[in-house]
């Protein structure tokens, strides 16, 4: 029996080839989304209509084989390496959206402490001292402090995002979707430790 799919808009999207109604409904026996003529996830052999395998992450089902394919090593990586430098570069947005002023700051409050904080309060030490109500050699501390704190912070999470290349070495397509997601769990919980 030849059957005819149309899709939503009316037009044919398919031509398949279905078993006879009786034979559908001694081989399929109960299996409601078949017997009602929702035959996707299934295919034809011999008359009968046969559930397609699961098909894990990567892979895809080749009808002409009636087999699903080895995983797609190549697009395993170009996913694993586009995910973990997305999660970083989420954190790095954070990280240097104030980065011209971080480094102008930084660069003014080192010059007053090697000054032995003597002279004129440069400007972005007097823009966070005066707010905060600290005295200037406060604020070029808490300036250098926090530069410091900063940039170990960038140093952890450039690790982090190197880490990417350790995918590649996992030996089967399981273990590196498994390193990744263990790759993308460190980085957020290096963001919730800063938080």
């Amino acid at each position: 029996m030849i059957s005819t799919i149309f899709n939503q808009s009316g037009n044919v999207a398919r031509i398949i080839e279905t078993p006879s109604e009786e034979t559908l409904t001694h081989n399929i026996g109960t299996d409601e989304t078949a017997v009602n003529g929702d035959w996707s996830g299934h295919y034809l052999d011999a008359g009968q209509l046969v559930p397609i395998p699961p098909i894990p992450p990567y892979c895809h089902w080749q009808p002409e084989t009636r087999t699903v394919s080895e995983p797609d090593i190549a697009a395993i990586h170009a996913d694993a390496a586009r995910m973990i430098d997305d999660a970083a570069a989420a954190i790095y947005s954070r990280f240097t959206r104030f980065d011209q002023e971080y480094v102008a700051r930084e660069t003014q409050a080192l010059a007053y402490r090697d000054a032995d904080y003597a002279g004129e309060v440069p400007r972005q030490v007097a823009a966070f001292a005066v707010p905060a109500g600290i005295t200037a050699q406060q604020a070029a501390d808490t300036i250098l402090q926090q530069a410091a704190t900063l940039r170990a912070a960038i140093d952890q999470l450039g690790e982090l995002r190197m880490r990417k290349y350790e995918v590649y070495a996992q030996p089967t397509a399981e273990d590196k979707i498994a390193h990744r997601d263990a790759i993308l769990q460190a980085i957020q919980a290096f963001w919730e430790s800063l938080s």
